[in-house]
């Protein structure tokens, strides 16, 4: 059985959300969209599963720090042959839900620190989603926990926060690659959402992997988030580091995208970012700039090599942004031929656009040529 990635959450069974003062404490945005979140969150992890990976009747499945079930919402159909276990540190959140789940759920109360109320090697699979990102001592613990509660061969889908957060919040992204670990808000309590934590991806694969080995690492998979798929067991070959999403450097008043659906791959494992195979034709994006016209546009692929750039009319990006007279003249395309040219495989390919004020934004993009 796989996960299911398009099934609708429990709204259509008529059971009520969750009370809405319980939200806040999951960073949902409200209840009118706390099940669209729900379906955004599982579809993604469904992305992100091994290739082959799927849930069989009689496995168990932990979402540690469940909070009041996002993500439960969705799994209804996968409890039926799927044990669905949730712990939480919030009492209230438990309390709620177990008190209006079936009988393919079980949750628990944890506290601040291990051990889990869980027998040794009793799951096959288990998350923890915006969970370590709140936690700058004792991860190490916490790691060691979920691995003693993991069978043999278990598939932990770990999330962390990384470049994309850290320099919309913090600072500069090279403060953080420098130092690999950072905390902010390090006094703040669980009503402001505790600690954030930012981790580089090469600090997650020396540390996170030294506990349980690092398979493969999703930059933004969880669209903020980053995204860690880990196992209990020896290392396996190197991992993987994949971009499914658009990598975008955050810029006031300076907007660029690319213009392809993460969604269309079934596995980003296999596929992920822009692929010719399944995109065939150029590589079409744009950029808006509020202060001024784009100056130039630039494209790079490994080694620094300069990739052929056109501009292009965009009335759809002039329409989204009326109030920008320029931006009618906001699109670029990299030329498929110049694209495989780059040959078989996976490239990350950097766009940098330069605006009349000397304002610069940059976008980064897997390309997988096949």
């Amino acid at each position: 059985m796989n996960i299911h990635a398009e099934r609708p959450g429990l709204a259509s069974s008529g059971m009520p959300p969750p009370p809405v003062h319980l939200l806040p404490r999951i960073g949902s945005s409200g209840a009118g969209t706390f099940l669209e979140e729900g379906r955004l969150l599982k579809q993604a992890l469904a992305h992100c599963l091994p290739p082959g990976f799927a849930l069989e009747r009689g496995m168990r499945l932990l979402d540690f720090g469940c909070g009041v079930g996002r993500l439960e919402f969705q799994l209804v159909e996968e409890s039926r042959d799927v044990e669905i276990w949730g712990c939480d540190i919030d009492e209230e959140s438990i309390a709620w839900l177990a008190a209006h789940f079936g009988p393919g759920f079980r949750f628990f109360c944890n506290g601040s620190r291990p051990p889990l109320d869980a027998p040794p090697a009793h799951f096959e699979v288990v998350l923890a989603l915006s969970v370590l990102t709140h936690i700058p001592d004792g991860w190490c613990a916490w790691l060691e926990e979920l691995r003693r509660v993991l069978k043999p061969g278990g598939l932990g889908l770990l999330s962390f926060q990384s470049v994309i957060p850290f320099v919309k919040t913090v600072g500069p992204a090279t403060t953080l690659h420098r130092a690999g670990f950072v905390v902010d808000g390090a006094e703040n309590d669980w009503e402001a959402c505790g600690p954030q934590v930012y981790q580089s991806n090469d600090w997650i694969l020396e540390n996170w992997s030294s506990v349980l080995p690092v398979q493969a690492i999703f930059a933004e998979g969880l669209g903020f988030q980053s995204l860690a798929v880990v196992r209990k067991g020896p290392a396996t070959g190197k991992p993987a580091v994949l971009q499914p999403f658009v990598h975008v450097h955050p810029q006031n008043g300076f907007h660029g995208w690319v213009d392809y659906d993460p969604w269309k791959p079934r596995n980003w494992w296999l596929e992920s970012g822009w692929c010719e195979r399944l995109e065939p034709g150029p590589l079409h994006g744009w950029f808006v700039s509020d202060c001024a016209p784009l100056r130039s546009v630039h494209a790079l692929g490994a080694g620094g090599r300069e990739l052929p750039v056109t501009h292009t009319s965009r009335p759809d990006v002039a329409g989204a942004h009326p109030e920008v007279r320029w931006a009618v003249d906001a699109g670029f395309t990299i030329p498929r031929d110049a694209l495989l040219g780059l040959g078989s495989g996976k490239h990350v390919v950097t766009i940098t656009a330069a605006d009349w004020d000397g304002r610069v934004h940059w976008l980064r993009v897997q390309v997988t040529i096949r």
